[in-house]
């Protein structure tokens, strides 16, 4: 229960959960999972762009084109699960849209598919079919269910797709009834709408019955225009007379010509959103956004979908933490939200669990990676580190821009290896796609590598000596005798250097606070003759498993620092950004050892 409650932070809400693509450009044999807001993240020209257009085609399919068909003789097939159709959602359903859907229900999913056999094919050509059970066998399909399409419109009316600012000017400044601009514009106005409809139906029925054919009160000029006009026709056509018709707009009708209008604080006049740089229309867009996020209170069975491209675009690290919050609110009024994103900054715990890792590879065909919430439930069936690891990765959005993910324990390797790397090598770890995680206790790197390793992402991990003793007992590579020879040394030096035992055999603290601490334990294990003979030993066997032990025991005695305090971190940093380097062979080799793992 704990599990689902981290999972799944809006249980109570339908969402489009699943997608299976087929053919549809990169995407040629694709399967996504999503949640109540999921983010994409991948290389430029990877295929993300490419998801936001396949989800846009199964709520609102559209004819498509040879260049959006993988393979030209083969159909794009996309199916789709809509989960979480309770009773509670379907109250709230027109009875006709109810009927029709209850009885493909399957554990509250609705499983569609929308097919288009060939490029060019008309909309009415394309084929949809719903499946009418969720078994374990082979699915059986109906095609073409009657009422199917106008009840997936209740639930899902057509998707916000705001697109990266390729087009963005034309999208921002043109008042087409499609564009992106003019679909938000028309959610920001809807409440005013509602309560003007009347009032303005009043205040424009005086004019209908002047302009429009059948008015009880026709203009004087427009009856002397339809006279004559009749007459000119009468030569032409007998029997047929022609009237001007000028239909008065509802008010509806009248904001879909709505756009937006720039003025400067420091001049007096008005000017199009296109007179403004590219970063200026962006915020145009992402206010509206904002604005539907912080103003809309509606309810109802209704669940948007919006779609935004690289919402970071030209947007100011403070602006995209508001918009983050925004794009939060949503997800509580009805909203179910796909971003693709370049951007770290975007991640936050909600969205993490459900970020999708887009790859391309050699062919041009664009793959997945398993996101955290499906690597954590593979990996680990204990429940409570299913739920430790929740909160050791959920703040490690790096690890989604990296190929390779290094774990490490400890203040001293969270704030000075990233200056090593730079200081050796010239650049930051974030250049090389390396991304470094500074996990809470030593215990927690081998589960965070394996849950990194599932998502098919590479993974290190960086640790001090007692790792090597307390954490690895199960590799099989780590036999017993060895095991004996370090608990015999460290008997031996317990008494030669006045540390505490515990019961296992390895140092622990001392009960009354006077002995030597665990970690210079460790130390002196790792500078005794026979104890350096043992360290080479974990050392070679741990580096087989992706994992670098420090020779010495831990980082800070590679480092020569006395103390693990930021007063003495802050002293090393300082001499690498003056281009001192570190001379210790260890700490240059366990670099390299990195860089050649990417």
């Amino acid at each position: 229960m704990i599990l689902m409650l981290l999972f799944n932070n809006f249980i109570n809400m339908h969402k489009i959960s699943k997608l299976i693509i087929k053919n549809f450009k990169s995407l040629k044999d694709l399967e996504l999972t999503f949640g109540d807001i999921t983010s994409l993240v991948g290389n430029n020209n990877c295929g993300k762009s490419n998801i936001l257009s396949a989800l846009t085609w199964f709520l609102k399919p559209y004819s498509l084109k040879e260049s959006d068909f993988y393979e030209k003789n083969s159909a794009i097939t996309i199916e789709g699960e809509v989960s979480g159709l309770n009773e509670e959602i379907l109250s709230q359903l027109d009875p006709a849209h109810k009927k029709k859907i209850e009885p493909y229900l399957r554990d509250e999913i609705l499983r569609i598919k929308w097919t288009q056999n060939k490029p060019g094919d008309s909309v009415r050509l394309i084929n949809l079919k719903i499946a009418e059970n969720n078994g374990p066998d082979e699915t059986i399909w109906k095609e073409n269910p009657t009422g199917i399409p106008n009840a997936i419109k209740a639930l899902f009316p057509e998707p916000i797709y705001i697109e990266a600012m390729d087009d963005a000017n034309e999208d921002v400044t043109k008042n087409k009834s499609g564009t992106t601009i003019s679909k938000l514009i028309s959610l920001v106005i809807e409440p005013f709408i509602e309560k003007q409809e009347s009032d303005f139906d009043t205040i424009v029925s005086e004019l209908r019955e002047k302009t429009e054919v059948g008015g009880n009160s026709r203009a004087e000029e427009l009856k002397v225009i339809d006279e004559q006009i009749s007459k000119l026709m009468e030569t032409l056509f007998p029997g047929i007379n022609l009237y001007l018709h000028i239909p008065v707009p509802i008010l509806r009708d009248l904001f879909k010509s709505g756009t937006l209008k720039a003025k400067e604080s420091s001049l007096d006049r008005f000017n199009d959103i296109s007179d403004l740089g590219h970063g200026a229309q962006r915020m145009a867009q992402i206010a509206l956004v904002r604005y539907i996020a912080e103003n809309n209170q509606t309810k109802s069975a209704t669940r948007r979908i919006l779609l935004i491209d690289e919402p970071e675009l030209y947007l100011h690290p403070s602006a995209i933490e508001q918009l983050k919050k925004s794009l939060a609110k949503l997800i509580d009024q009805n909203y179910q939200i796909v971003y693709s994103t370049h951007s770290p900054l975007l991640l936050d715990r909600k969205s993490i669990k459900n970020t999708l890792l887009i790859r391309k590879d050699l062919e041009g065909v664009t793959n997945s990676l398993k996101c955290i919430n499906e690597a954590i439930l593979d990996v680990f069936e204990d429940c409570e580190k299913q739920v430790d690891l929740v909160y050791e990765l959920e703040n490690a959005s790096q690890i989604f821009f990296s190929d390779l993910v290094v774990f490490a324990e400890g203040i001293t390797e969270k704030f000075i290896i990233p200056e090593l790397w730079e200081s050796r090598f010239g650049h930051s770890m974030n250049h090389d796609k390396t991304a470094f995680v500074s996990v809470n206790g030593s215990g927690n790197i081998l589960n965070c590598m394996k849950v990194v390793d599932s998502m098919g992402l590479k993974s290190l991990g960086v640790v001090d000596l007692d790792f090597a003793f307390k954490c690895c007992r199960n590799f099989e590579e780590i036999d017993s005798e060895l095991i004996a020879k370090s608990k015999k040394i460290f008997n031996r030096l317990a008494s030669e250097h006045d540390f505490e035992l515990g019961e296992d055999g390895y140092p622990k603290r001392s009960s009354n606070g006077i002995k030597k601490r665990p970690e210079e334990a460790f130390s002196i294990f790792a500078s005794d003759s026979e104890g350096k003979q043992v360290v080479e030993s974990y050392h070679n066997i741990l580096k087989s498993k992706n994992i670098w032990l420090w020779k010495c025991g831990s980082i800070e005695k590679h480092l020569e620092m006395t103390q693990k305090t930021r007063s003495q971190i802050n002293k090393i940093i300082k001499k690498l950004r003056n281009n001192e380097m570190v001379s210790d062979p260890e700490v240059q080799a366990f670099l390299n050892y990195v860089k050649s793992a990417n």
